[in-house]
């Protein structure tokens, strides 16, 4: 760890342990993987990479009330390994950085729906959207405190995402600077924010709900990414 401060985590639990990351490293032989430092992290406990690397809000009500896909699968239809970098490559997005706003609600949204579009569009459309149209434009949502996912993909559906490249993310909530119209196709983007004048808007169907292992597998298997939700773990 070099010169760098070495902090109390016996007291308030941090996000990177020195003592953690050498004991892992010691059995790099039977695990395979090391552990690593970073740097963003370090310094960071517990709660406030809780607070600030997470943000979704559970609502069991209302995952429920989303249509259910009921599928007839027969054992063994479903392969052993599958990695969707393989069958759809160079179209899956990569990992981005949300910084430390807790708006994990964003990004596994505008992920999910940025890659199905590319996979429907056989790699034609392979726009990511803006999470940060998303998480400043979506009413009733907190922000960087957090987010329900059925309201995300409701807004979606009713007044679509632009790129990325025209509303670049900023890690910080901040006022809507794109209007919300539902039967608008373009929209103009944030003239100080980017350099492009308007932008494609993106909207989305009904979301759907999938229940049990062998359906989600098939459901990634054939469509694309998904969102997953523990519903026994609500407070």
């Amino acid at each position: 760890m070099g010169s760098q401060v070495k902090f109390d985590c016996k007291n308030e639990t941090c996000l990177i342990d020195e003592d953690i990351l050498v004991r892992v490293n010691e059995n790099y032989g039977i695990l395979g993987w090391r552990a690593s430092n970073y740097t963003a992290y370090w310094g960071k406990t517990y709660n406030e990479g809780r607070s600030s690397r997470l943000g979704t809000i559970h609502s069991k009500e209302k995952i429920l009330r989303m249509t259910p896909i009921s599928q007839v699968l027969v054992s063994g239809t479903i392969p052993r390994t599958f990695d969707a970098r393989l069958k759809w490559p160079n179209i899956i997005s990569k990992p981005k950085d949300q910084g430390w706003c807790g708006a994990s609600w964003v990004f596994s949204t505008v992920s999910v729906v940025s890659d199905r579009f590319a996979i429907m569009t056989n790699g034609k459309d392979q726009t990511f959207l803006s999470p940060q149209q998303l998480l400043s434009c979506s009413r009733n949502q907190r922000g960087c405190k957090g987010g329900q996912l059925t309201r995300a993909w409701t807004f979606i559906r009713k007044y679509g995402l632009v790129s990325e490249s025209c509303y670049p993310w900023t890690s910080s909530i901040s006022e809507c600077k794109i209007r919300r119209l539902k039967n608008q196709l373009t929209a103009q983007c944030p003239t100080y924010i980017s350099d492009i004048t308007s932008g494609k808007l993106h909207r989305v169907g009904p979301v759907y709900r999938i229940a049990g292992e062998l359906g989600i597998m098939h459901e990634i298997l054939y469509s694309g990414p998904v969102q997953g939700i523990i519903l026994n773990d609500f407070s």
